[in-house]
């Protein structure tokens, strides 16, 4: 059963309205647009071709928002939403549209992001895709404390709300943990602490699986047997994290918490950023390696490597490998993956890359090809200065295509080519787009 719950704060009330509107187009949160007396409405649910009935719920001088009311003309490619608490939840926003149509309209918001700038024409590659359900390996859950019925809920927010839509399940998440959830929940009401768990997390990027709850309070004696208890029943690992991101074992399976790329183990901590799709990292990783052309005497430079994803399994190809990082923890870590794996042509070196001469000290002269793996920001700063590179090959993985074009602008004004490109199917049924570039510095 779907439960919403309201916050408390008011928020300005319109005259509401129905209208009828052809959508032309999804924009970036992938809600339908179409115009309202020549101006842009925004419709969630709604998907191109299609004309709709909607009611408009918010409207400003440039555009308005609207709810979808019913489809008078549906989309060949509209399918039915696999999960029950789609129109609610703000975790998936394509479900409605069939899975190819969904790398379809990514790769086209990419391309048309590219055009505004002037760059057309774009090399695609195929799309990288895997499973489209039970994908993540890292998710979080919110929760809700009822105090009239002295109740913790557990779900997720809705888009743009603080509403919580309480679930007993999700497609999307591995299947221990979706089936798992209504056991948790109700031996989380058990507890005398449970108004003071503020969310949960589920992770299972390793062979252990490890449940994190995010607690504002020191658990009762009782508290901590009756969770070490279902935890051991249910055989995972179960932390508990407090207000200075301290992590307690409430019962710990494991050592260390790794993940695997081929014959490799690159461990990590809990709160280290790891991909929440591992199939799709290992097909990342893979064709990185295709597009690259990696040989015995390269030198790479892998720029944001983190804790050695794209390092690591490059370095077993390649004569050596450097791993620029801006947190110390992550570097440290990176080269106790090395040691680990008994890879000896890899250094990694901490340096803010936010920064514009976060290179000047590097020899940039020794690396013949480069990664570029950057946060949701990109790369402007060291892009910028990318005419002094004298890498050959250049290959930027991207998690938000708006970074991706302007720092493709400034590589191209320093000599560099685009070569291939690709989408990456790394959350489906999402509006997020995660793009693959492969650039040739000019003869």
């Amino acid at each position: 059963m779907v439960k919403i719950f309201k916050s408390s704060a008011k928020s300005k009330q319109i005259k509401q309205k129905h209208v009828e509107l052809s959508i032309e187009s999804l924009d970036q949160l992938s809600r339908g647009v179409g115009r309202v007396n020549g101006k842009v409405c925004f419709v969630a649910g709604a998907l191109p071709g299609e004309t709709v009935k909607a009611q408009i719920t918010e409207d400003k001088k440039q555009f308005c928002q609207a709810k979808l009311v019913k489809i008078i003309h549906a989309s060949p490619e509209r399918v039915e939403p696999e999960c029950p608490w789609f129109n609610q939840c703000g975790g998936c926003q394509l479900q409605h549209l069939a899975v190819q149509n969904q790398i379809d309209v990514k790769q086209l918001r990419v391309d048309d992001l590219f055009a505004k700038s002037g760059i057309k024409n774009l090399p695609w590659q195929k799309a990288l895709q895997g499973e489209s359900w039970q994908y993540r390996t890292r998710t979080r859950l919110s929760t809700w404390y009822e105090g009239k019925h002295n109740r913790l809920r557990v779900g997720f927010r809705q888009l743009n709300s603080k509403k919580l839509i309480e679930i007993d399940q999700c497609l999307v998440i591995a299947p221990l943990f979706s089936k798992l959830l209504p056991d948790l929940v109700q031996t989380l009401n058990l507890l005398e602490c449970k108004k003071h768990i503020t969310h949960l997390e589920f992770n299972s990027a390793s062979e252990y699986k490890v449940i994190v709850l995010r607690v504002l309070k020191a658990l009762t004696d009782k508290d901590m047997k009756r969770l070490s208890a279902f935890s051991s029943e249910h055989k995972f690992s179960l932390y508990l994290l407090d207000d200075n991101a301290h992590y307690t074992a409430v019962r710990a399976d494991e050592s260390e918490l790794f993940y695997q790329i081929d014959d490799l183990h690159v461990r990590f901590g809990l709160s280290d950023f790891t991909q929440v799709n591992q199939q799709m990292n290992l097909a990342m990783i893979r064709q990185a390696k295709d597009w690259l052309d990696l040989k015995t005497d390269d030198c790479l430079l892998d720029l944001f490597c983190g804790l050695g994803n794209f390092s690591l399994p490059m370095a077993q190809k390649v004569q050596s490998v450097t791993g620029i990082e801006g947190s110390q923890s992550m570097v440290e870590k990176a080269q106790a993956n090395a040691e680990f794996n008994h890879l000896d042509n890899l250094s990694f070196i901490k340096r803010d890359l936010n920064q514009g001469d976060a290179l000047a000290e590097i020899d940039l002269a020794q690396f013949n090809k480069i990664i570029l793996d950057p946060s949701r920001d990109g790369a402007a700063k060291i892009t910028q200065n990318s005419h002094i590179w004298s890498a050959n090959l250049v290959l930027y993985i991207a998690c938000e295509p708006n970074a991706l074009v302007r720092d493709t602008q400034l590589l191209l004004a320093n000599g560099y080519q685009l070569q291939k490109i690709s989408v990456i199917d790394m959350f489906p049924h999402t509006s997020h787009v995660e793009t693959m570039a492969l650039f040739r510095k000019c003869k």
